[in-house]
C-alpha cells in the first residue's frame, strides 16, 4: 500500500477556495481502480492550511491517477508543501 500524506500552506483566505477547487480531483481519485482514500480537507486550526491524505492500493495505481487524474492546477494557490509518499507493507 501506498499512503501520500501531508500538507499545504495556503495563499491568505485561499484555504477554502483550493478545498472546493480540489473536488473534481477527489471525485476522479475515489473513482480510479486502487484508491482506498483520497481526501483534501482544511485544517480546523490553521486557516491557511489544507491536509491531503491519499490510500493507493500500489504505486501503479498512484501513478496511473497522477497521469491520468484532472489537470486543474492548483498551486497558483499554494505557498509550499510537504507531502510524503510511504509504502507500507
Amino acid at each position: 500500500m501506498i499512503l501520500v500524506v501531508g500538507k499545504l500552506e495556503i495563499l491568505d483566505g485561499k484555504r477554502d477556495e483550493l478545498v472546493v477547487r480540489s473536488q473534481e480531483s477527489v471525485v476522479a481519485a475515489r473513482s480510479t481502480a486502487g484508491c482506498l482514500e483520497f481526501a483534501v480537507s482544511a485544517d480546523p486550526l490553521d486557516i491557511n492550511r489544507v491536509n491531503i491524505h491519499e490510500e493507493w492500493m500500489s504505486k501503479t495505481a498512484l501513478d496511473e491517477f497522477r497521469n491520468n487524474g484532472p489537470t486543474d492546477d492548483l498551486f497558483d494557490l499554494v505557498v509550499s508543501f510537504s507531502v510524503k509518499e510511504h509504502e507500507i507493507g
